[in-house]
């Protein structure tokens, strides 16, 4: 179920707006949006939205700007950041202009960045951090410092800006109790991306020369408390055997764990204590010691060839990880083994 993004403020002051035997399209509307909100109907709550701001508009309600901002964040959970822009606008002057409107500044500047970024705005980024840091200044719903830092965290990978991705993920941890995902969910995912940041910001600096060391310790404990946090959603298998979100996320963190693993012990650097308990089952590395108070099914390996290290792929400085879904039936033969993971370049 889809969160309500009601603004406190707003349900004050629309409260006594219309009495129940008086028909109010203002009050009327915003109902139906939070109900189309609930049963996750967002194109319906998206109408209602835009009809109860009109309504406010037209009759001159200073609470015009509290559902300007309910409009630009269901035109945000649509995709629609184009067109969240300009209700986003719209509720940060009634902020601006009017304490009453029931909106706080910091509340509009972060839609509005957020608006911003997902329509590609210059400057979008510098802004939404700007406007993120004067959200946990003003200690805004943890829900929204989340969903602001996720998109920035999100954009600052995929653009290669390594610190600001590593700062936002590092937020995007701190609030996940906001998330409209498990609390153990969020937490490893965003452990995931901090980790990720950190390893790509490695190899951007340093190419082929060792990690830091430091940093490689940190990503690696990231992505082992990743796994603690993610082991039990894990562990949940649907009827049908296709990956959950939870699987796919940790099937990731294995890839990049893998991966820095195997830098870390080619640069000489010790690996930090584990973090996932001895003998849980779920997380091993292969040829550690095991605990057999647990049953399991003890693995070994065989290389039926020998693994060559791309000469391009060392020359850059890449690293690679892969995880792989085996599925054993009862007599213990494997009957399918899958890549379901996997990072680093095709030459791997």
């Amino acid at each position: 179920m889809i969160r309500v993004m009601a603004i406190a403020a707003a349900l004050c002051l629309l409260a006594p707006a219309a009495s129940a035997q008086q028909s109010n399209p203002i009050m009327d509307n915003y109902r139906a949006y939070q109900s189309a909100l609930e049963r996750n109907d967002l194109p319906a709550a998206e109408a209602n939205a835009a009809a109860a701001f009109e309504a406010a508009q037209a009759a001159s309600d200073p609470r015009a700007g509290a559902l300007a901002i309910n409009l630009a964040i269901v035109r945000l959970l649509r995709g629609d950041a184009a067109n969240a822009i300009a209700p986003a606008q719209t509720g940060l002057a009634y902020a601006l202009e009017n304490p009453a409107s029931g909106v706080a500044p910091a509340m509009a500047e972060l839609v509005l960045a957020r608006a911003e970024l997902g329509a590609g705005a210059d400057g979008a980024p510098e802004r939404l951090n700007t406007a993120l840091e004067a959200a946990l200044a003003a200690s805004l719903p943890e829900a929204e410092i989340y969903d602001a830092a996720i998109e920035l965290a999100a954009w600052a990978q995929r653009s290669q800006r390594h610190d600001l991705a590593r700062s936002s993920w590092a937020i995007a941890e701190d609030f996940a109790h906001g998330s409209t995902y498990p609390l153990a969910y969020a937490r490893g995912l965003a452990k995931l991306g901090h980790a990720v940041a950190i390893i790509q910001m490695e190899q951007t600096q340093r190419g082929a020369r060792s990690f830091d060391e430091a940093n490689a310790a940190e990503a690696y404990q990231l992505l082992s408390e990743a796994c603690a946090l993610l082991a039990s959603l894990a562990a949940q298998d649907l009827p049908s055997g296709e990956l959950t979100w939870a699987q796919q996320t940790v099937a990731q963190v294995l890839a990049w764990r893998a991966g820095i693993r195997a830098q870390m012990r080619s640069d000489g650097q010790s690996l930090p204590a584990p973090v996932v308990a001895e003998g849980d089952g779920l997380f091993e590395d292969i040829g550690a010691p095991r605990s057999l108070t647990v049953e399991r099914c003890l693995v070994s390996t065989s290389l039926r060839r020998p693994i060559e290290y791309p000469s391009g792929a060392a020359r850059r400085g890449e690293l690679a990880g892969a995880a792989v879904r085996l599925r054993i039936n009862a007599d213990g033969q494997v009957t399918e083994a899958r890549v379901v993971a996997r990072v680093g370049s095709e030459d791997f």
